[in-house]
């Protein structure tokens, strides 16, 4: 993230969100799988598309696959103090 002007700010389980909340990493459940970006909701397309392309090719210099894998919604709960990720994978392309 950091090679491409973006700071991992917050990580949980197998999921990274980078900083100003525009992208989080999946990291993969099995080795040499690749790892999934998932694009927040309001990212402009433009803007997703430019982050996609660097970050794969970082991630191609180091080894590892990437690929986008859709976008992703954060609800805060405001009862409990959590926050809610509903990832919305993308429609594979017929």
């Amino acid at each position: 993230m950091e090679a491409i002007g973006f700071e991992a700010t917050y990580a949980y389980d197998d999921l990274v969100f980078a900083s100003h909340n525009v992208f989080m990493v999946q990291f993969p459940e099995h080795a040499g799988e690749p790892l999934r970006l998932f694009f927040n909701k309001d990212c402009e397309e433009d803007a997703a598309y430019a982050v996609e392309n660097a970050f794969v090719q970082e991630a191609e210099k180091r080894n590892l696959g990437a690929v986008r894998a859709g976008r992703y919604d954060i609800v805060d709960n405001e009862d409990d103090e959590e926050i809610e990720v509903t990832l919305m994978p993308e429609e594979p392309e017929e």
